[in-house]
């Protein structure tokens, strides 16, 4: 996993975890834990579906694979279709 991706989902865990600062998201640390996962899963999903969808209307889906599927940590794209991974 490259440079990038791993700063990709540190920003993406501070931006969850800040913008649901005040919320409660579960009555105890597991459900909150979960709960909060969930979202960031949630997050990272949605806009690695935008940045695709924007690279190939731009014709530059290799420097999105490139960036952001480095080692298929994330994902592959498969028959022009970007397909994500869940995380274990």
């Amino acid at each position: 996993m490259g440079v990038n991706v791993r700063n990709y989902i540190n920003f993406s865990i501070r931006h969850v975890v800040y913008r649901n600062r005040n919320n409660v998201l579960g009555t105890s640390i597991n459900t909150t834990f979960q709960n909060l996962r969930k979202k960031i899963v949630s997050f990272i999903h949605k806009d690695l579906k935008s940045k695709y969808y924007r690279s190939k209307l731009l014709n530059k889906v290799d420097k999105f694979e490139e960036t952001f599927l480095t080692g298929n940590a994330l994902g592959q794209i498969l028959n022009h279709e970007l397909i994500l991974f869940d995380p274990p």
